[in-house]
C-alpha cells in the first residue's frame, strides 16, 4: 500500500494492532487485521463489502450459515462503533462525547484513571487518563453532580446497548442448532458449571446418540470426542 493525497506514492511503514484481554474473542479482529495488512482490498469501494471479504476466511468453517454469521458480525461491529465509540442514541450523536459513550460504562476500573479523574480539576497536575471518563455510581448520589444527567442521556444509551447487543446474541443463538457440531467445549458446563445438570446432559447425550435421526442433537449437549484442528480448515487458504 502507498499513501494518498500529499503522501501519494509513499510507502506505509507499518501498523500497530492493540490486543489485550479476552483472547477467545479477540482473534477474529486479529485475523482480519493481519489479512488487511497483506491485502486491504483497496479495489472494493464499499467498506462493508470489503469487511465481508476480509471476514470470509474467518466464517468459512461455519459452512452453510457462514453468510449469516458474516452479516451478524458486520451489523454488530456497526452497533459497537455507534454505541460504544460515538455514543449515538437512535442514530443521533451527543453534543459532547465525554462521559456519554457506551465504552465508558463497559470497561473495568483502573485506579490510576480514578486518581486522574479526581485530579482533573487541580491546576498543575499533569495526569492523563487512559480510559474514557464516566459518571460514577457514587457521584450519581449527588443531585448536583456534573453532566451528563443519567435519566435523559445515559439511561437511553444503555437501554439501546442492551437491545442491540441482545439482538446479536439472539441471532447467533438461533444459528446454534445448525453449527453446534463445532462445539469445542461442553456448552452445558459453560452455562451451568459442574454439577448434576452437566452430568445429566452427558447421560442424555449418550442416550440420544443411539436414537436414529437424533445423533446431531447429542453433539449439541456435551463435549466433543476430540479437539478441533487448529487452525480450522480453510482459514489459511
Amino acid at each position: 500500500m502507498t499513501g494518498r493525497g500529499p503522501l501519494a506514492g509513499s510507502p506505509i511503514d507499518g501498523q500497530l494492532t492493540f490486543s489485550s484481554g479476552w483472547e477467545w474473542g479477540y482473534w477474529p479482529q486479529e485475523v482480519v487485521t493481519a489479512r488487511a495488512s497483506w491485502d486491504p482490498h483497496v479495489e472494493i469501494t464499499d467498506e462493508d463489502e470489503a469487511l465481508r471479504v476480509a471476514l470470509a476466511p474467518v466464517v468459512r468453517p461455519f459452512s452453510i450459515v457462514a453468510p449469516q454469521i458474516s452479516e451478524i458480525l458486520v451489523e454488530h461491529m456497526h452497533a459497537q462503533h455507534e454505541l460504544l465509540i460515538e455514543g449515538r442514541i437512535d442514530g443521533n450523536p451527543p453534543a459532547e462525547i465525554v462521559r456519554r459513550n457506551g465504552q465508558a460504562y463497559m470497561q473495568g476500573f483502573e485506579p490510576f484513571d480514578d486518581v486522574g479523574d479526581l485530579a482533573d480539576d487541580l491546576p498543575g497536575v499533569p495526569l492523563t487518563m487512559t480510559q474514557p471518563a464516566r459518571l460514577g455510581l457514587v457521584e450519581m448520589l449527588n443531585p448536583l453532580h456534573a453532566p451528563p444527567p443519567y435519566s435523559s442521556q445515559l439511561e437511553p444509551l444503555l437501554a439501546e446497548m442492551e437491545t442491540r447487543f441482545t439482538a446479536t446474541a439472539d441471532a447467533l443463538e438461533a444459528l446454534h442448532p445448525m453449527i453446534c457440531y463445532l462445539n469445542i467445549i461442553d456448552p452445558v458446563l459453560v452455562g451451568y458449571d459442574e454439577g448434576s445438570l452437566t452430568d445429566a446432559a452427558g447421560v442424555l447425550a449418550d442416550v440420544v446418540e443411539v436414537v436414529p435421526g437424533l445423533g446431531a442433537v447429542a453433539e449439541c449437549l456435551t463435549v466433543p470426542d476430540g479437539g478441533p484442528p487448529l487452525p480450522p480448515p480453510g482459514v489459511r487458504d
